[in-house]
């Protein structure tokens, strides 16, 4: 079997596993793997911490009927939550890579699956997916074939979503998020949904052409959106300004996903201070 086979079946059984009992197993174990390297760096704490903070938010974001988009949706870990917890919902899932495309297909047949990327205007780009853990606009250098690249039909938020309501919409595309939003405008000053979006370092967005302090611009100034880290958002605590933004993407790492909401919108405690956190 060459090794587009194997990894078609490797993406098949992790799409089988989420959202049930062997998957949180699974997850169980990955954390326990972990534990040297977490004892080894307690300054990256709230960075451990992140994946099992970002579950946690979104059980208080996606309500019994909330329609939601999940764009760049991989193996269909955060798409299985968003269907368990709003089963009335209508959902969207993007996803550029074939293989996952098919095998979510099959996972998740209430869900429309929408095949390619993300951008601020339709079209096709050239994409690149051969690292089974990578998969971008930008060929990542140190596993990713420069001349391995293929082109994809590229998709605005806006187009997909149409006339529909949407409540939450979570994007982690590698860096070419802030190129999402933007394809999103007549979405966002409908719905305002709840944005959860990934932002990584500014090494990370220079390919893509923008930096970390683009972003909260943008969504701060452009959408009129509060930014908030996943435990500021938990905590109630006030929304991330720029430099606090921009300081949070560097290390140690407070994490690199964010929750947003319209600035008029009030942020609840859904946490008390200090309390010890329920993981699992």
């Amino acid at each position: 079997m060459d090794s587009m086979g194997v990894r078609t079946l490797m993406t098949r059984a992790k799409v089988s596993l989420v959202g049930t009992p062997m998957g949180s197993a699974y997850e169980r174990m990955r954390w326990a793997a972990k534990f040297v390297k977490r004892y080894q760096h307690p300054e990256l704490w709230d960075f451990h911490l992140e994946p099992y903070r970002f579950d946690l938010a979104l059980t208080h974001l996606v309500r019994d009927d909330s329609n939601c988009l999940d764009g760049g949706c991989h193996v269909g870990s955060v798409l299985a939550q968003m269907v368990n917890l709003a089963p009335n919902g209508e959902h969207i899932a993007v996803e550029p890579v074939p293989h996952k495309v098919t095998a979510l297909s099959r996972r998740f047949p209430q869900v429309r699956i929408v095949p390619g990327a993300l951008g601020e205007a339709p079209g096709t780009m050239t994409f690149f997916d051969d690292h089974s853990g990578f998969a971008s606009f930008h060929p990542d250098p140190m596993n990713t074939d420069v001349n391995a690249g293929r082109e994809v039909e590229v998709h605005t938020i806006d187009d997909i979503v149409g006339d529909r309501r949407l409540d939450v919409l979570k994007l982690d595309i590698e860096g070419a998020e802030l190129w999402a939003l933007k394809g999103a405008r007549k979405v966002v000053e409908y719905n305002e949904p709840t944005v959860v979006i990934e932002c990584g370092r500014d090494g990370v967005l220079s390919p893509f052409g923008y930096t970390r302090a683009d972003m909260h611009e943008f969504v701060t100034e452009e959408l009129g959106y509060a930014m908030y880290s996943i435990v500021d958002f938990l905590y109630g605590r006030d929304p991330l300004g720029r430099c606090e933004f921009d300081r949070a993407g560097v290390y140690p790492f407070r994490g690199f996903n964010y929750v947003c909401v319209p600035a008029s919108r009030p942020v609840h405690r859904l946490i008390a201070e200090g309390a010890r956190e329920q993981l699992f």
